[in-house]
């Protein structure tokens, strides 16, 4: 009985992990049901699981973030046009996420990210060319910076299987 319960929590955790998609900090809310699951079970969990996966997700999120802001500053973008684009990701995940069973938050993240910049750099009265370079950078971090943030994500849920089916 107790494998038919881990399995059911293990897919609440992939449905968790997917919020990271919305540019939600998904894999922080895995590692949290993982404290709750054994805050409320009489299962032992190391130290060392929730060391690893706390650095694992802190990994991503800097990742993330550090990705988006250095590829929209390569291709121009100012810090304005940066930040632009990180609430535009936000805003078009949450708006896309009704679309393409929940993959059109992906989609609008990423057009969102391009968006944002591009708003706040045409609004600074920047060149369309230029801001849409910059834009382009926008969306190239945002891209790869969720890359990076969903494969930290991939190795929490690895460690939460092998805790869980152990």
């Amino acid at each position: 009985m107790s494998v038919f319960f881990a399995t059911i929590f293990f897919v609440i955790l992939i449905i968790a992990y997917l919020l990271n998609i919305l540019s939600l900090p998904g894999n922080w809310v895995v590692i949290a049901l993982m404290l709750l699951w054994f805050s409320l079970t009489s299962w032992t969990l190391s130290t060392n699981f929730f060391i690893a996966t706390i650095i694992a997700a802190t990994i991503g999120e800097v990742l993330e973030f550090i990705t988006q802001y250095f590829a929209s500053k390569r291709y121009g973008s100012s810090g304005s046009g940066s930040l632009g684009g990180f609430i535009g990701s936000i805003v078009g995940a949450v708006l896309g996420a009704g679309f393409l069973l929940g993959f059109g938050a992906l989609l609008g993240g990423l057009a969102g990210a391009y968006l944002g910049c591009l708003a706040v750099e045409m609004f600074k009265d920047r060149p369309i060319h230029e801001a849409r370079e910059a834009a382009f950078g926008n969306f190239l971090g945002k891209f790869f910076g969720l890359s990076l943030k969903l494969a930290c994500g991939v190795f929490i849920l690895q460690r939460s299987f092998q805790v869980l089916f152990a």
